[in-house]
């Protein structure tokens, strides 16, 4: 080691000393602990009991070509996915930006200068006066060394954000397929509705012919038409209704697959079977398997990161530059030898006094690490509100539809005792025409008894994450994210 070393050493251990014996009498304030995230308990939902379900593409379930199609379309052209993947792209160039901070930052640097120096300034004659070529070529590196891992929280904070975004793009194709599944059940309700209005104007059209002959025969009165007449007009209007309700479905389904009109003129199928694969209990732990839980969590862990970050800050910042190269008043000699130029500076910066810009930093990121787990506590007590309430409605509706069949059954058999007296000729048609009335009655209620039921069975499986499973990792590309056939 040369010996003109030594003070240039020296001074910088103590520069290094000072700036640690401040630190010390800084007393930077203590990091806080954050409450840990909480939990359900069996308590707070409806029902509770070990299964998996429902599992990823769980429509396919249904077996229904049309509904496939459509969740492949939503999932494929929807804009709000668009926005998702923008939002995922844009918080992975901060995770690129806040890794690039962590190295160090190497440049290469050459200049020419040409110039005519003054005859009449600081620098006379013979050199004034005279025109110069001052050349300058090297590298230069700047690293901020980063003791106190203030930029590896960073770094650390913007990877879970961008964790957070891949899970929310992940959730949006989960939850577009439960809102076109949803859609999807309301169209195919509204062509089974105006499939039975179509049967109910028929009966409803023999009564008032049947009335109006017997009107005729003077067996009834005439005001006895005005009721079926009415019942008539009703049928005619509940049927205009149910075409505008038909449309508003298919702006629904057209809003999230961006398909043109042609392709969602649907033919009419029954509905799946109620309940399908629905397990009789829910487990604990599948409250949790909501992509929003997950990407509320991945945002506690970043604001975390981002306390610690702001913590930091409070001691010495370490940086080193230092840079390499050629510089010569004239470009004959520019890479000479003697054109060599080399150098190193160290420093450390001591924030001292920021009128309290650091302490209110810290502030501002233990707010926001607190507001994201409040919106953590607040999503999962909506999960498991969306859940009971699922739950619930599929429980009412199931003891509606035991209610409804029996009273179906009974009906069905005063029709056939009322359909062999009117075929002996002991009874008039009417009564016949008026229990058949009834019984389409019935019937549509069964029909949306089983819409109310798979709509809630819908609710249920995007309460339940829509078969979310955290297996994002740090994918960006939506092809990675989104269920394919």
């Amino acid at each position: 080691m040369h010996n003109e070393s030594l003070p240039y050493l020296l001074r910088l251990l103590l520069l290094g000393s000072v700036s640690v014996v401040l630190s010390a009498c800084l007393s930077p304030p203590p990091e806080p602990a954050l409450p840990p995230l909480p939990g359900v308990t069996p308590s707070q939902l409806f029902t509770a009991a070990p299964q998996d379900w429902p599992s990823a593409q769980w429509w396919k379930q249904w077996n229904n070509v049309d509904l496939n199609r459509l969740v492949s379309a939503a999932q494929a052209h929807n804009p709000d996915l668009d926005s998702a993947q923008a939002r995922l792209e844009q918080a992975a160039a901060v995770v690129s930006q806040a890794h690039g901070s962590l190295g160090a930052n190497v440049s290469a640097m050459a200049s020419v200068d040409h110039e005519r120096l003054s005859a009449n300034s600081y620098i006379p004659p013979p050199y004034g006066g005279k025109v110069y070529d001052d050349g300058e070529l090297g590298l230069q590196m700047q690293w901020d060394i980063d003791l106190w891992g203030q930029r590896r929280a960073l770094l650390k904070a913007a990877v879970g954000e961008r964790r957070a975004r891949a899970l929310e793009l992940q959730g949006m194709a989960d939850w577009l397929s439960t809102q076109v599944a949803a859609a999807y059940v309301r169209y195919q309700f509204f062509l089974l509705q105006q499939q039975q209005v179509v049967q109910q104007q028929t009966v409803e059209k023999a009564i008032v012919q049947r009335l109006q002959l017997r009107v005729q025969q003077g067996l009834e009165p005439a005001e006895h038409l005005q009721e079926p007449e009415l019942d008539q007009m009703a049928s005619v209007q509940e049927n205009q209704d149910i075409l505008g309700q038909l449309a508003q479905e298919q702006v629904q389904l057209q809003t999230l697959t961006q398909l043109p009109w042609s392709a969602l003129k649907l033919p009419p199928v029954a509905l799946p079977v109620i309940h399908s694969g629905i397990p009789p209990k829910i487990a604990l732990d599948w409250v949790s398997r909501r992509a929003d839980l997950a990407a509320a969590r991945a945002r506690v862990e970043a604001a975390t990161a981002r306390v610690h970050a702001a913590h930091q800050a409070f001691y010495p910042d370490v940086n080193l530059a230092a840079m390499l190269g050629y510089s010569s008043l004239g470009l004959n000699k520019l890479v000479a030898g003697g054109s060599a130029v080399a150098g190193i500076s160290p420093a450390i910066h001591l924030p001292l006094f920021d009128a309290g810009r650091l302490k209110a930093d810290m502030q501002q990121g233990e707010s926001a690490a607190q507001l994201a787990v409040a919106d953590y506590q607040k999503t999962l007590a909506q999960a498991v509100t969306e859940v009971n309430r699922a739950l619930v409605g599929m429980a009412s509706m199931q003891r509606q539809q035991q209610v409804l069949q029996s009273r179906t059954q009974q009906l069905q058999r005063q029709q056939q005792e009322v359909e062999q007296r009117v075929i002996a000729g002991l009874d008039d048609p009417l009564p016949l025409l008026r229990l058949q009335q009834r019984l389409i009655l019935l019937h549509r209620q069964g029909l949306n008894l089983q819409r109310q039921a798979l709509l809630d069975q819908v609710a249920l499986v995007q309460a339940l994450g829509g078969g979310f499973t955290d297996d994002t990792g740090l994918n960006t590309a939506r092809s990675a994210i989104i269920h394919h056939d």
